[in-house]
């Protein structure tokens, strides 16, 4: 998913404070994430 849309939908008016906080997290903890919570991704 691209940024701007991830931004959006978790109601970031900023792509900013989206890059912010996906930065605080690392690639493996957002990869679990999106595989558990994701109905895009194969659970």
């Amino acid at each position: 998913m691209d940024l701007f849309t991830l931004s959006k939908l978790l109601g970031h008016s900023d792509l900013a404070t989206t890059q912010i906080y996906l930065g605080s997290m690392g690639y493996d903890a957002i990869e679990v994430q999106a595989k558990q919570h994701s109905p895009l991704m194969g659970r």
